[in-house]
């Protein structure tokens, strides 16, 4: 009986593993969603309307009635895949929907890029994907990931094409980085990872189309409205009219670390310090692995957000694409921890990563 038992359970467990990051991830952003509902029912906040918040009203409203002056700043491939899913539900539903799925093909794609990057993985290739996982399910900020933002889908598109040029696939890196351009400018240091690759092809011919391939999402928004506006420097002007950003070498960023220097350090302040230095780690350690690509993606991620101007609180925002990257590294790390302390450590960081999502959600202004 015991051996038809272990028979029977066999096959339940084949079958439920494909199935396995996406259950994952939908555990770890419903911790983030419960924190957050927590904190809003006393306060007689609705948590749907949190979800709402910010630049969710104006990626809703570009998917509703179109571009207006002051809406060129936001990338067109959410709205477009919001209007589109709008046809079947309410618009404010289909932002929540497109987040989700796009965060649950992140999950399989973060799990495919530790597994490639774990070296001597021993057999523990399900544990390393679940581990990884569950790390960018409880990130501080992760609830972002159920918002209508564009967090959830570049992120998806950047991880499959860090794993695409991993596996020497560039043309469909390529692509996908062209994809990745129509969501956030951030795809700029995706293009950067392309030819990065690109400069270690051996086939010439592959390498110069990936390059013309990888910037043309961004390239054609850029012109688009350049066309629109009457402007070569359009988009770069309404992004600097609306919200003050604008590529500054750095300045506002030591502005800011001298004010922090002075008058010590908020939650959030020390919460954006961690993660830039969290990304240099990554970098420099992919680096000296190897992972060039990886590596020159995560560096672009950083110069991207601390090379500019803008409100400050929201950097952290900015740096989830390298933090994604950076729990593809510390995913088989912790795989290889005894069960008990890895489930303590896994706990700790889902504790502190829900309660973060909810008070920036909740309590600290201008963080998204």
């Amino acid at each position: 009986m015991v051996g038809l038992a272990v028979r029977a359970e066999a096959p339940v467990a084949a079958r439920i593993r494909p199935f396995a990051p996406a259950l994952v991830f939908l555990a770890g952003q419903a911790l983030a969603l419960l924190a957050t509902w927590a904190v809003a029912v006393p306060s007689g906040w609705s948590t749907w309307a949190l979800l709402h918040q910010w630049d969710a009203q104006h990626f809703e409203a570009v998917a509703r009635a179109g571009y207006t002056d002051d809406t060129y700043a936001f990338f067109p491939g959410l709205p477009l895949l919001l209007r589109a899913l709008g046809m079947v539900v309410p618009l404010d539903v289909a932002g929540v929907l497109v987040s989700i799925a796009a965060g649950i093909v992140l999950a399989y794609g973060v799990g495919r890029l530790a597994r490639d990057l774990a070296p001597g993985r021993d057999g523990l290739d399900l544990v390393v994907e679940l581990v990884t996982v569950w790390l960018v399910a409880v990130l501080p900020l992760s609830v972002v990931f159920l918002m209508p933002y564009a967090e959830a889908t570049f992120c998806a598109l950047a991880v499959w094409s860090l794993v695409a040029l991993g596996r020497g696939r560039i043309l469909l890196a390529a692509g996908l980085c062209a994809a990745a351009g129509l969501v956030r400018p951030t795809a700029l240091a995706l293009v950067l990872a392309v030819v990065v690759a690109a400069l270690g092809c051996g086939d010439r011919r592959r390498a110069a189309a990936a390059v013309l391939v990888a910037p043309a999402g961004a390239a054609a928004f850029l012109g688009w409205v350049a066309w629109r506006t009457g402007s070569p420097t359009g988009w770069a002007e309404r992004e600097s009219a609306g919200w003050h950003t604008a590529v500054d070498g750095g300045a506002s960023t030591w502005s800011w670390l001298r004010i922090i220097a002075v008058g010590g350090p908020s939650v959030v302040d020390v919460a954006i310090l961690a993660a830039g230095a969290a990304c240099i780690v990554t970098a420099v350690v992919l680096a000296l692995r190897g992972s060039l690509p990886a590596a020159a993606y995560v560096a672009g991620v950083l110069a991207l957000t601390f090379g500019i101007s803008g409100v400050w609180n929201s950097k952290y925002r900015l740096l989830l694409p390298g933090l994604v990257v950076g729990c593809a590294l510390a995913g088989p790390l912790l795989a290889r921890l005894r069960t008990p302390m890895r489930v303590v450590v896994l706990a700790a960081t889902a504790a502190a990563g829900s309660c973060f999502s909810a008070y920036l959600l909740t309590s600290y202004p201008y963080a998204l």
